[in-house]
């Protein structure tokens, strides 16, 4: 099993049409905190490496987000979100240095 908590930060530029109107490059901005909770195995293909699959879930929900410098609004007046969270699956290559704990990954995500 492992975790892990992080921060999650939704910047850009976006266009947007609203009928009639465009509104060209507005910047967007938007952060709050992610966590995800993972099962893991590992798989040794030599003494020195293997391959490590993961499978858990990812809980990353931008709560609020500002276009414009104005707070982003759904048509019912809630706070527009960005939610990226769901279930992840990684495969990694696993290469071991020196014979000792110390693992280098380089997985591969797919959401």
């Amino acid at each position: 099993l492992a975790g892990g908590l992080g921060f999650l930060a939704a910047n850009g530029v976006v266009d947007i049409t609203d009928g009639g109107a465009s509104y060209g490059n507005l910047d967007t901005s938007g952060s709050d905190l992610a966590g995800e909770a993972m099962f893991v195995a590992e798989y040794a293909l030599a003494a020195n490496k293997g391959l490590r699959l993961t499978a858990g879930w990812l809980l990353a929900k931008v709560a609020r987000v500002d276009v414009g410098g104005r707070r982003a609004t759904n048509e019912d007046g809630s706070d527009l979100a960005l939610d990226y969270s769901g279930s992840t699956l990684r495969l990694g290559m696993i290469w071991r240095f020196g014979g000792g704990a110390t693992a280098r990954t380089a997985p591969v995500d797919v959401h």
